[in-house]
């Protein structure tokens, strides 16, 4: 074959592709490398997005439901009288099972209901007893009959050894002690004690003038 020849063959063999790079060695991993499947894309960037709270979602909930919550109101009715301890307990039942103002409102009428006819009945039961001590007193042989007596000797004593604060007690017909028998007849011995010209028409021969007991008790002395 002539060297003409074989330029032309040169001439229209194809051209060498450059030699391929080589494979990347097993095991190693590539840098900036994305997952192969469109779910572990999917899944990459859902995983991301987990790992950070989205911005302004820490505590936001807690504090837009405490801010959702009214505060709750109670209303005592005028002239009435509620400690405390009433309201409180009122208010932290209510908190606890979720109730509105209303229902709140609802439950401390009732609890007043209560209390008040709670009162209502321990007056009446001490009006009661104060009634009972009146009748025995008014039965004693000492004391009826001379009422009036009674009533002047007790005010003497009143006034002689008293004050105002004792007889605003002695007065009370919820306390009644004004009404018991044994301080009607003590301070009405006590104010004939000072009856210095009765005296000695109230004792009995059976004890002296100067006899401090007899002057507050004659009637233990009667002969």
């Amino acid at each position: 074959m002539s060297e003409l020849e074989q330029d032309v063959i040169q001439d229209q063999a194809p051209a060498q592709k450059p030699p391929a790079e080589p494979a990347q060695q097993a095991g190693a991993k590539p840098t900036d490398a994305k997952p192969e499947t469109i779910a572990g894309d999917a899944g990459a960037q859902d995983s991301d997005a987990g790992t950070e709270p989205a911005e302004g979602q820490d505590g936001d909930a807690t504090l837009a439901g405490e801010a959702a919550t009214p505060a709750l109101e109670l209303n005592v009715p005028e002239g009435v009288e509620v400690d405390q301890a009433t309201l409180d307990s009122v208010l932290e039942f209510a908190k606890s099972s979720g109730l509105d103002s209303e229902k709140a409102q609802w439950i401390l009428d009732r609890q007043i209901e209560a209390l008040k006819a709670g009162a209502e009945q321990v007056e009446k039961s001490l009006l009661e007893r104060s009634q009972k001590w009146r009748a025995v007193a008014e039965a004693d042989p000492e004391i009826s009959g001379q009422m009036q007596k009674v009533k002047d000797r007790i005010g003497r004593a009143v006034k002689q050894f008293g004050s105002k604060e004792l007889l605003e007690v002695l007065n009370d017909p919820a306390l009644g002690v004004g009404n018991h028998p044994a301080v009607v007849k003590f301070l009405a011995a006590v104010g004939a004690s000072l009856e210095e010209d009765s005296v000695g028409g109230s004792l009995g021969g059976g004890a002296s003038v100067g006899d401090p007991l007899a002057r507050l008790y004659p009637s233990m002395f009667k002969g």
